[in-house]
């Protein structure tokens, strides 16, 4: 009969409809949410671990330029190894300072150009030039150049270098913290920026109480200090990116 004939030929289209809709897109959840969820499931506020390390990587970065200011401490032995004068070792410190201070706008700039990464790596191959060429310096190589001139060109980088671990490791905390917090934190940095003259002092005297050749160890010791606390700045730079760069999309804070 003619309804029957409509029922079949109806059900057979109604079926196909189901067969072919579209499955429903699987949006995966992003690396941030599932590092974020640490914090979260610990009871904590959000990015809590993440602003833990940032300041502990930052803090040895002010570490680090306690190294500038314990010339005190070491400029007598550094004078007596290259053979300098007293006045040399003077002018030496001047050229250090120059590069620690005169210099330290730089950071910033590279920092407002490429951000916290490329200018923390900028910062560290500074540094490993100066040391390294002044780790095989000696009064009679090179001889086309005269020691004092070379240590000239080692000290400023030295000091240079120096500044972009002060620079960056004292406002990248204030990024990453909370306004309400930007104070308690940047008394923290501070106090690290002091207590690393000390440390790197003690550091300095520790490394020549185990005699041997003082100088070179220390050469070595700031060689390997800075290169670690460069790397680890960066990686967690890196890690805390939605932190430091807010503006960028997908790396809001929901803090």
């Amino acid at each position: 009969s003619p309804p029957c004939a409509h029922s079949h030929t109806h059900t057979p289209t109604h079926t196909s409809t189901h067969l072919f809709l579209p499955k429903p897109n699987i949006i995966p959840v992003p690396m941030p949410q599932l590092v974020r969820s640490l914090s979260v499931r610990s009871g904590l506020p959000v990015y809590t671990f993440r602003r833990i390390l940032l300041l502990t990587a930052c803090i040895l970065g002010v570490f680090q330029y306690g190294m500038v200011l314990t010339n005190g401490a070491s400029v007598s032995d550094f004078d007596t190894y290259y053979g300098l004068t007293d006045a040399q070792g003077k002018t030496l410190y001047a050229f250090l300072n120059f590069g620690a201070c005169a210099l330290s706008f730089l950071p910033g700039l590279c920092y407002d150009r490429w951000g916290c990464i490329p200018t923390m790596i900028l910062g560290t191959i500074i540094f490993d030039a100066g040391v390294l060429l002044q780790m095989v310096w000696t009064p009679m190589f090179p001889a086309w150049l005269s020691t004092m001139q070379g240590l000239t060109f080692c000290y400023m980088a030295f000091g240079f270098a120096s500044t972009f671990f002060n620079v960056i490791g004292s406002f990248a905390p204030l990024l990453a913290f909370p306004a309400k917090d930007t104070g308690k934190v940047s008394a923290c940095v501070q106090v690290c920026m002091s207590l690393g003259i000390t440390i790197q002092s003690m550091a300095y005297y520790w490394i020549k109480g185990l005699g041997g050749d003082a100088v070179m160890n220390y050469l070595i010791y700031a060689l390997v200090f800075t290169n670690t606390t460069g790397i680890l700045m960066c990686v967690v730079f890196w890690s805390a990116r939605a932190l430091l760069n807010p503006s960028q999309p997908g790396t809001e804070d929901v803090a």
